[in-house]
């Protein structure tokens, strides 16, 4: 992954050439060009190790609770949040984000060499991000942990050979790189104060990592529900975790055969948008439980009967829809907020028919299925750590699985294909009555199954048709 190859070892010990490759292609400084690689001194990049190892390893948050779809666009996504906000308070987060680019992005390594493309690494979950603007690459994150530390052993034996008594303490740092007290590794690789993690410890609330090596092995799911629900005030995020313990851990066998089932289904075929991942997850989960597309889906049934326990009860903001764990401690278990803004039904005791409801469990099922690595998912929780694509994918998946989109383009095409606002609406009522899902869902249904028949044949009608839709469910 990292080349590195000396200049002139006797005249200039520490200047090297560099680039990045992945699967054999240079991505970095030049995309698919091995033949011209970066020219360093070798001391930059060891200092960069040394300094960002535990951030670059273990963080697995944006700043200001940011979700860009990839790394190269942070900059972008915080230039929209500040643009209505008091210029002192844009100051104070232009000086975070340059922090958090310093320790991610490789580019800003190399001291006097400026203007180089950007080379962004930020992990997710079992992944590391890496992103050039050019090239978007998802590598296994024990890949890179490989690479980085076979690169680093190598720099720090090549700079004792030059100079020990110059280099010997900071290759001391390097060889100790992964020490750390519990509070620190909670606090990186949770995304939290260091006063949060310690209180969360003192009060008992979670088991801090022992080492870096379980810290970075990320399998601890009350970490990783701190973790989604960092961006929070600290009483809220004690609230989750509390929540997230009330769940037994137990056996659900069928629930792993259809994960298993569903993630080899995943890694069959060439990459998908996580949209259309989603889909065709939905599509196969249905194929599973042998369920045809015009049939309703009983989500609650469906998920009781993969052995996932369901909890509904009223806590934290109304921002706060639910969450679904499954790790060697707790679950699997998916949790309802039925005080949730989405959920419009006052009474908690069944939701089995509510259209909030149902999709926030839908959503949930997607994360129980093929989501484990994360362990939890506190969903649209207000300005939750959950990643882009993640999200994006359950969000996908549990529309689909409670109406397919070809179920709701023969309905309407039964309809006549209306594109007027009461004959639209009548649809949509049918599709909400019919298969319990809100007008939300249903537009975006109708939208997404008629899309390639009508940009085909009409594209002013499909045009039409999704500005209606815009209309009629505003929220969408």
């Amino acid at each position: 992954m990292l080349n590195l190859k000396p200049v002139d070892p006797n005249q200039l010990p520490l200047t090297f050439t560099f680039s990045v490759g992945v699967g054999g292609e240079t991505i970095w400084p030049i995309s698919g060009d091995p033949d011209h690689p970066l020219e360093i001194q070798l001391d930059d990049l060891f200092s960069y190790l040394v300094e960002f190892w535990k951030p670059l390893l273990l963080r697995q948050t944006y700043p200001f609770a940011l979700a860009p779809a990839r790394p190269i666009n942070l900059p972008v996504e915080a230039a929209k949040r500040w643009e209505d906000m008091p210029q002192e308070q844009v100051d104070e987060e232009a000086s975070e984000l340059d922090a958090f680019e310093e320790a991610h992005n490789l580019a800003l390594a190399f001291s006097g060499l400026f203007d180089l493309p950007p080379l962004w690494m930020v992990r997710e979950a079992e992944h590391m991000l890496c992103d050039t603007g050019r090239i978007f690459e998802r590598i296994p994150f024990t890949a890179v942990l490989r690479a980085l530390s076979k690169i680093g052993d190598e720099v720090a034996d090549h700079l004792l050979n030059v100079d020990p008594d110059k280099w010997g303490r900071v290759v001391q740092a390097w060889r100790t790189r992964d020490d750390a007290d519990e509070i620190n590794l909670l606090s990186w690789s949770a995304s939290l104060e260091t006063k949060v993690a310690e209180r969360l410890i003192d009060e008992g609330l979670i088991v801090a990592p022992k080492s870096f090596a379980e810290a970075a092995n990320d399998d601890n799911e009350l970490l990783i529900a701190a973790r989604m629900a960092s961006a929070l005030p600290t009483d809220q995020i004690i609230e989750i975790l509390k929540l997230a313990r009330r769940f037994r851990h137990h056996t659900a066998k069928r629930l792993d055969e259809l994960s298993s089932a569903a993630l080899s289904h995943l890694t069959e075929g060439s990459p998908r948008e996580p949209f259309a991942e989603g889909e065709e997850l939905a599509t196969f989960v249905r194929q599973w439980l042998k369920l045809g597309p015009t049939e309703k889906f009983d989500i609650f049934g469906v998920v009781e009967s993969l052995d996932v326990e369901i909890v509904v009860d009223a806590v934290g903001p109304t921002t706060f829809d639910g969450l679904a764990i499954a790790g060697n401690s707790y679950g699997p278990g998916a949790f309802i907020n039925w005080q949730s803004g989405r959920i419009r039904e006052r009474d908690g005791s069944n939701l089995r028919n509510s259209a909030g409801a149902r999709v926030t469990l839908a959503h949930e099922l997607c994360h129980l299925v093929v989501d484990r690595q994360h362990s939890l998912s506190a969903i649209e929780v207000l300005r939750s750590r959950m990643p882009a694509a993640v999200e994006s994918r359950a969000r996908a998946f549990a529309g689909e699985i409670l109406l397919p989109s070809i179920t709701a383009a023969k309905i309407w095409d039964e309809a006549g294909s209306p594109i007027e606002r009461d004959a639209l609406q009548a649809v949509l009522q049918t599709l909400v009555d019919t298969y319990e899902v809100s007008f939300s869902v249903a537009a975006w249904k109708v939208q997404h199954g008629a899309r390639w028949r009508l940009q085909h044949e009409s594209r002013e009608k499909f045009r039409q048709l999704s500005a209606m839709l815009d209309i009629l469910a505003i929220h969408r």
